[in-house]
């Protein structure tokens, strides 16, 4: 049986599960709304058992052959207010942390199986992400992170992105996109918290390579000539949408970035590259649980099903 962690709503999730279904094979969704409850947990003679409920119905985690992480967080079910005398309500916040000791304990067990993905990849910095590129010979853009602008402003132009996510969550079910923008003279006077201040490329075309298992299933977005999308292509033009197209990786290049999953520890996720104008491969950033639909449908990858095949043959 096939687990999948998600959230409600996530389409990416939704089009795999359609392919479980037609292939018959069976799975459990858990999406971030849900609340487990654990049943057992035993560790012992170096063997653990694990078994949770979920909506009324137990989970055995050895009956788990393969685990697909794609959003969200494992959420234990508290104990009923009414369990829990009025004296030692002062203790909840320590039930709450033991909870989550728990919930990081299932996380570790569940990526020890055969996985695509796993919880620990939504905090990979992006800081990280361009040392181990640059480590394994890519190009990167010049970046800073400072509290003021830099005083190459005057040679060449910069963009600002943010440094940890391109979304500012202000609830469940909202958030603000915050794309990349160029860096201009009025903002020169703008100091404080620190930010991420790139070197601008000149840009032939953007590729967004999607990763997985040692594959690599690209598109290329003619973006530049829209001033919409010239600096981000997520800003995206509905009227003028960009022209979008299959596209293989230099051999050259694959192996590169295979190196850097490897180092970042990934089997999957969506990269973002540039080329520039004089034909050089810059690597921008990599999202493990970045959305794949922009690939898979101008691509005609399938890669719905190239999902659904790795978490049921593991490849």
């Amino acid at each position: 049986m096939i687990l999948i962690q998600s959230i409600e709503g996530d389409v990416a999730t939704n089009e795999v599960i359609d392919w479980l279904l037609f292939q018959q094979i069976p799975f459990v969704r858990i999406n971030d709304s849900d609340l487990l409850t654990i049943e057992k947990l035993v560790i012992e003679n170096e063997q653990t058992k694990i078994i949770f409920s979920l909506n009324g119905k137990s989970i055995d985690l050895e009956t788990i052959s393969a685990f697909w992480y794609r959003r969200g967080s494992l959420i234990l079910k508290k104990f009923e207010r009414e369990i829990i005398p009025n004296s030692f309500n002062m203790f909840t916040g320590s039930i709450i942390k033991e909870l989550g000791v728990i919930s990081e304990y299932l996380n570790q067990k569940l990526t020890s199986i055969h996985h695509l993905n796993k919880y620990e990849d939504n905090n990979l910095s992006k800081l990280i992400q361009l040392e181990v590129a640059a480590s394994c010979d890519l190009k990167i853009p010049n970046t800073e992170v400072t509290s003021s602008l830099p005083k190459a402003l005057d040679k060449r132009p910069f963009i600002t992105k943010a440094i940890y996510t391109n979304h500012i969550h202000i609830n469940e079910n909202w958030s603000i996109g915050g794309p990349t923008v160029r860096v201009t003279e009025e903002h020169r006077t703008i100091s404080g918290l620190p930010s991420l201040i790139q070197e601008e490329i000149k840009k032939k075309y953007e590729i967004r390579a999607f990763y997985l298992a040692g594959e690599f299933y690209c598109t290329a977005i003619f973006s530049q000539n829209n001033p919409n999308t010239q600096i981000d292509f997520r800003n995206y033009d509905r009227s003028k949408p960009n022209r979008v197209v299959p596209f293989i990786l230099p051999n050259e290049i694959k192996k590169k970035l295979i190196r850097v999953m490897k180092k970042l520890d990934l089997n999957c996720g969506s990269i973002d590259l540039i080329v520039s104008k004089d034909q050089q491969y810059y690597f921008l950033e990599v999202n493990p649980i970045g959305q794949f639909s922009q690939v898979s449908i101008p691509g005609n990858y399938n890669l719905e099903k190239k999902i659904m095949d790795f978490l049921k043959y593991g490849s």
